[in-house]
């Protein structure tokens, strides 16, 4: 099994991690500041690209090969937005954006949204299982980047188990006293945490792609078919923004992502926000 929490706060990195993480963080820090200066001209460019074809589709009596053609550039304009989206929200971050929020009602939106509507239809054999903390915490965060981290890793967590004909993937939500009697946790600030666990029984990651899994652009999969290649680096800075932490565990039965984010014991409002 392979522990991953090397990217937050080890306690002894040495100078080569400390160079290493140096030039990961310099890296997304220019990838931010490129994706903000273009991101808002592209988005109008895209945006005619993704919707304007629809329009043209909608003539009943549009010769086959067009429409076939229309799809293509639709389809095209569509992963390029989502490439775009990426892109903003690591470079916007989530720190201007927090407020008191409920996890459990942030999973309920997103199992019953669009977006996860369509991920199932992609992905009809995968079995999925969600069980939540009935007294859960709330955590301080911002609800799109939330609701981003999940999309992004149920996403992974269905292209793992894409080729398993038992494919399963288990959501899990859990308050936890962390300290030092947690021993693979020991790299992690002690404290009352809300521990997001995706879980899948999918092949597990390689011990040589598991260290670069948050590395922007870096995919084994298809580019466009299977995101973008921003999934876990999104995942990533959301969980840094909230001054969370990711333990990642890996083998040949599957592949665990416990995101822990700092709890509070504040009275919330944004479920009924959520909920209306």
């Amino acid at each position: 099994m392979v522990m991953i929490s090397r990217f937050f706060k080890p306690k002894n990195s040495d100078q080569e991690q400390l160079k290493k993480k140096r030039i990961q963080d310099e890296r997304l820090k220019a990838l931010g500041a490129i994706a903000g200066s273009v991101a808002h001209d592209l988005n109008n460019i895209l945006s005619g690209i993704a919707t304007y074809p629809e329009v043209l589709m909608m003539d009943k009596n549009l010769n086959p090969q067009l429409r076939q053609g229309l799809n293509l550039i639709k389809d095209s304009g569509q992963e390029a937005a989502a490439v775009v989206s990426d892109l903003l929200t690591i470079s916007q971050g989530a720190s201007a954006q927090m407020e008191i929020i409920d996890m459990t009602a942030i999973i309920d939106r997103y199992m019953a949204s669009h977006e996860f509507n369509n991920i199932r239809k992609r992905y009809p054999q995968v079995k999925m299982e969600i069980l939540t903390e009935p007294a859960l915490l709330n955590i301080k965060g911002s609800y799109i980047h939330i609701e981003k981290t999940i999309m992004n890793l149920v996403l992974n967590a269905m292209e793992e188990v894409s080729g398993n004909e038992d494919g399963k993937i288990l959501i899990t939500t859990a308050n936890r006293q962390i300290d030092s009697s947690n021993p693979e946790y020991e790299n992690i600030m002690p404290g009352k945490y809300v521990i997001l666990s995706v879980v899948d029984n999918g092949p597990g990651i390689d011990n040589k792609n598991l260290k670069k899994i948050f590395d922007p652009f870096f995919t084994k999969k298809e580019m466009g078919k299977s995101g973008t290649g921003l999934g876990l680096t999104v995942v990533k800075n959301a969980v840094q923004d909230h001054n969370g932490f990711i333990h990642v565990t890996s083998n040949n039965k599957g592949t665990r992502f416990d995101l822990l984010f700092p709890a509070l014991r504040q009275e919330n409002t944004t479920k009924k926000e959520l909920e209306k």
